[in-house]
């Protein structure tokens, strides 16, 4: 078992920031009296190392690698969303400590908690967490770090039944817009991999996570420990972080042959980091971060077969897009048809799961969840797709 070390750092301070990019500066560990840190990959940004977990967020992955580097500079600014998030927090924290499993009994503990009195309000807690202002470091992988939002009490009882002697972490979600429909199957991938690390670091073995979605709708997800997910991400995070390093050694290589002079040393090692760069993935964020990159020395290049393949390959993936998103409400059609006919909000395949269709809450019309254990074959999937590569001119 690991050191685990905590850094007392004001969230969203110049410090914090510092930490998340680069480590902390000598400065930084003097007024908050800190072991120095060089820096690492947080529990939110792990998922990025995973291609097929849904973060479609940024930064992405290369501008992440610039970040870690130094080569690029995050903005630091507030704005509304972070703010919001934060003040969200608190209030699901809360539904989190009056939910007693019963979904109709929380909005009236929530009515009663408003208009009560403090000791009133301290009758309703059915469960209780702190709030944790700080960075936790495992003393044996330091490339890695977690900021939790919560940590749950100790002796608290997990929403599985089972006693937790040390209690757990507690992550706080709000999900609004078009990312709800994620979480109609459940608890998005990347969600699972950011608790995963923050259990890998804790030394723990179960985790919650609480999420308010559209304002409306609130559950907790309990997500137990998966070794074979945590050997993952020391794998790629340690892969990520050694590439970083390296990096960040060509950088100070770069400054010194700025200082000396020798300029063209310095673009050759500009341009290695640049190339050592992870992939860009597919997401709109990725589009995004390109589009803000971009410059213009010339006009136009002449464009080979490789580039002309790609420009086909996009075409035809629009066709499949339209022709996919029509098969799969076929699908939902037909299922939600049949539930109809029969006047069942379950269909039903044992140990299979399920597919139902269930009013929520406060909500006008029922829910569709395609609930089976079946995932199909992302590699299987990956082989098709890549079809499309026609090789036209082979």
């Amino acid at each position: 078992m690991g050191k685990i070390i905590r850094y007392n750092i004001p969230t969203h301070s110049i410090a914090w920031h510092n930490f998340r990019r680069a480590g902390l500066t000598e400065e930084d560990c003097i007024k908050y009296n800190s072991d120095p840190y060089s820096g690492g990959i947080g529990a939110s940004e792990i998922s990025k190392l995973f291609p097929q977990s849904g973060n479609k967020w940024r930064p992405v992955l290369p501008e992440l690698y610039h970040f870690k580097i130094g080569t690029e500079t995050p903005s630091l600014e507030n704005n509304a969303f972070t703010v919001n998030g934060l003040y969200d927090e608190e209030k699901i924290k809360l539904y989190w400590s009056l939910y007693n499993g019963v979904d109709n009994e929380l909005w009236d503990s929530v009515i009663k908690y408003i208009y009560g009195t403090p000791g009133e309000r301290n009758k309703l807690y059915v469960r209780r967490a702190r709030r944790v202002n700080a960075y936790l470091v495992n003393s044996d992988f330091p490339f890695l770090f977690a900021s939790l939002d919560y940590h749950a009490e100790k002796e608290t009882l997990a929403l599985t039944g089972v006693l937790k002697p040390n209690g757990f972490p507690l992550e706080c979600k709000t999900v609004n817009g078009k990312y709800a429909r994620m979480w109609e199957s459940g608890l998005p991938e990347y969600h699972i991999i950011q608790a995963q690390q923050q259990m890998l670091i804790t030394e723990t073995d179960y985790c919650e996570i609480a999420a308010l979605v559209d304002g409306r709708y609130f559950n907790i997800y309990p997500v137990e420990r998966d070794d074979r997910i945590c050997k993952l991400i020391l794998i790629k995070g340690r892969e990520f972080w050694e590439q970083i390093m390296e990096g960040r050694e060509k950088l100070k290589m770069i400054y010194k042959s700025y200082e000396s002079g020798n300029a063209e040393n310095a673009e050759r090692l500009r341009a290695e980091i640049d190339s050592c760069e992870p992939d860009i993935g597919d997401t709109e964020a990725a589009e995004e971060y390109l589009k803000e990159r971009y410059y213009k020395e010339v006009d136009k290049i002449s464009g080979d077969f490789d580039h002309y393949d790609l420009a086909i390959k996009y075409k035809t993936c629009a066709e499949y897009i339209k022709a996919i998103k029509g098969e799969q409400q076929y699908c939902k059609n037909h299922l939600i048809q049949i539930m109809k006919d029969y006047a069942a909000e379950k269909i039903d395949f044992d140990e299979a799961g399920y597919v139902s269709l269930m009013k929520d809450a406060n909500k006008k019309n029922p829910t569709f969840r395609n609930n089976i254990r079946f995932a199909p074959d992302a590699e299987k999937v990956r082989a098709e797709i890549d079809k499309l590569d026609l090789n036209l001119f082979n």
